[in-house]
């Protein structure tokens, strides 16, 4: 459970980051193309006036009519001089920056409702001007995107589980092989060792370093046997010796 928890917690900071780095990108275009319409449509207002930049709008409007911009320029009543929007958002009626609305049947949309983005700014003596994007397709993709994420966690916590599953498994049997050769040993079977894979990983060392401690150790009591012969053997003939001398002195000795 730990491995899975770690394991989804990571693929989830991943597609978090790819999912905002790529929103991010798309939107981040969107409001540079967004801002690119902005800047011609002022460099067409400095040189032609007001007169110009509505028809320059409407030009925008009839040569691209189902396209994805957006235009709308009113006065200060929010009456439509230009553009391919039908009235003023509600939106941009309290914001004078960036808006997002939605394009629907009170917008005078019909169909789905749509997604749009747009900049809003005063031009002279009251009017305003709209310039946006239909972002509908952007949403979609994000859509996607967030709905590949959530297979994707899904996925990813399944094979965490299943992998969490086989390193506990692995990690179990490892241990259980030290535990039983460690009670044969505490039963007095000290020729015992711990078996090793041969891989050099941490298991393989630490079985290593138990089988030299336990050829130590049996070592040791060899010697600690080796020694107590030795004594034993040494102290036989002085204990014959003195078992001989208190057997004549029990045969010699009259008094109880």
């Amino acid at each position: 459970m730990l491995y899975m928890v770690v394991f989804a917690t990571s693929v989830f900071i991943l597609l978090a980051f790819i999912y905002w780095r790529t929103a991010g990108f798309m939107m981040e275009q969107t409001d540079q193309t967004i801002e690119a319409e902005i800047a011609g449509l002022a460099e067409q207002y400095r040189s032609r006036g007001i007169n110009g930049l509505m028809n320059v709008v409407r030009e925008r409007v009839s040569r691209d009519p189902e396209g994805d911009s957006l235009y709308l320029f009113v006065t200060e009543d929010y009456l439509k001089l230009a553009g391919n929007l039908p009235k003023w958002p509600e939106e941009a009626k309290t914001n004078n920056g960036w808006i997002d609305f939605s394009l629907n049947e009170s917008m005078g949309f019909e169909g789905e409702p749509r997604r749009a983005r747009a900049r809003v700014f005063e031009v002279q003596g009251g009017l305003r001007l709209l310039v946006g994007q239909d972002i509908s397709e952007l949403s979609r993709v994000k859509s996607l995107i967030e709905a590949a994420m959530n297979w994707g966690m899904g996925i990813s916590l399944g094979l965490a589980l299943i992998g969490g599953f086989f390193m506990s498994r692995s990690t179990t049997r490892r241990i259980e092989v030290v535990n039983q050769t460690a009670y044969r040993i505490m039963h007095g079977d000290l020729s015992q060792r711990v078996p090793t894979r041969g891989t050099n990983d941490d298991f393989d060392q630490l079985a290593d370093n138990l089988n030299q401690m336990l050829d130590r150790i049996e070592y040791l009591m060899e010697g600690i046997r080796h020694v107590s012969d030795s004594i034993a053997h040494d102290l036989r003939t002085p204990l014959t010796r003195l078992r001989s001398q208190l057997e004549n002195t029990l045969l010699n000795v009259s008094d109880p």
